[in-house]
């Protein structure tokens, strides 16, 4: 994979392939799009793509007040040695609103070791200065925290300093570019800041491009390419909002009753080739055992679907084994009837999007939930 498997923090990283792939049917960008709010519960979902494995990482953000910015990582790592997966990593970081507003350096890489805080640096977006600077088409100073070249893979970036490669960035197009991410589980354009220059330290120098997304107020990083390494965000859930009528999340209620009786249940993770739940998936799975309890005759078939990575033969049990883990976190912890919750693994053989791209496969990977409908 390069040099990103040397990074312990390998901030939940995803390999971009090419260009930026946008497929029929994504949702336009629109100046008067909705904003990302950086608020509690909202989950920005990024991947590294390494021996053949997208290896899926979650940033969540915990808490917002007026000092400061609370976000947990938690990733899979991957030890290049074994190739074997080091799973639930996780670290808490601090970005205080001050450097949210005007910092010029971004720390992309955390070890499980580092202090909460790093004052004067970002860690998931730039600074609405940096975002505000190239708009404006000027030279943008630009700090970046990386751990390079780290021995024995993942664990030898725990000994290794990270490095403050500085340069200068400017915008590459003078108007927004489109970026593609699942948003809420839907295919969504989003409109982004692309700039690139060159940054240095001591005798390493490489060339980086960043995408941003164009919000001021939470100028989130979509995808960065550097020294061979590049991460990409596949996926963002907003906090799951409430249907007028029940405590679910809008997009469920009425797609199970509706016509079609179906519905995709976003804001569920697991460990990369694990059915295991991370704790993440609670908030929505809650949500969800509250629109079956206020519906007893609805019979729900819970449906595991996987990208093509790995085997037919492997793929099928483990979407087998995901839709039994959202099956049994519903009866054990939320007390729903068992014969009236099903589950049912398609493996790769129901994609929605081509398997041929980590945006793709990300999409591919994931939870529906249909009923009987008479």
């Amino acid at each position: 994979m390069g040099k990103l498997d040397r990074n312990v923090g390998a901030i939940c990283a995803a390999l971009a392939l090419g260009i930026l792939f946008l497929p029929a049917g994504a949702r336009p960008a629109r100046a008067d799009a909705e904003p990302i709010e950086l608020a509690p519960d909202l989950v920005v979902v990024t991947a590294i793509s390494q021996g053949g494995v997208d290896l899926e990482g979650l940033r969540t953000v915990r808490s917002v007040d007026d000092a400061a910015v609370v976000i947990t990582f938690r990733w899979t790592g991957q030890d290049p040695t074994t190739a074997k997966l080091v799973e639930d990593l996780f670290v808490t970081r601090i970005i205080r609103r001050e450097d949210l507003a005007a910092a010029n350096r971004m720390n992309a890489v955390f070890g499980t070791g580092d202090p909460d805080l790093f004052p004067g640096a970002t860690a998931i977006q730039t600074s609405a200065r940096v975002l505000e600077s190239l708009k404006g088409g000027r030279d943008t100073p630009f700090i970046f925290g990386m751990t390079m070249g780290a021995p024995n893979g993942w664990f030898g970036a725990l000994t290794v300093p990270r490095k403050y490669y500085r340069g200068i960035l400017t915008r590459v197009e003078p108007e927004d570019v489109p970026f593609s991410v699942l948003l809420n589980g839907a295919r969504t354009t989003l409109r982004a800041i692309h700039a690139s220059g060159t940054l240095t330290v001591g005798d390493d120098t490489g060339s980086v491009e960043f995408w941003w997304l164009d919000q001021p107020d939470n100028p989130l990083t979509l995808l960065w390419k550097f020294m061979g390494d590049s991460v990409q965000v596949v996926r963002i859930d907003t906090a799951p909002k409430a249907s007028a009528a029940k405590n679910v999340p809008s997009a469920v209620a009425p797609g199970l009753a509706s016509g079609a009786c179906r519905a995709e249940l976003h804001g569920v993770y697991f460990e990369t080739g694990s059915a295991a739940l991370r704790p993440e998936s609670h908030l929505t799975i809650s949500r969800v055992a509250e629109l079956l309890k206020a519906e007893p005759d609805w019979v729900i078939t819970i449906e595991g679907h996987t990208d093509n990575v790995g085997t037919v033969s492997s793929n099928l049990p483990l979407s087998q084994n995901r839709a039994e883990a959202v099956r049994a976190a519903l009866v054990k912890t939320y007390k729903i009837p068992i014969d009236h919750l099903t589950a049912k693994g398609f493996g790769e053989a129901r994609p929605v999007e081509t398997n041929e791209t980590i945006e793709g496969r990300a999409r591919n990977r994931r939870v529906e939930l249909s009923r009987k409908c008479s």
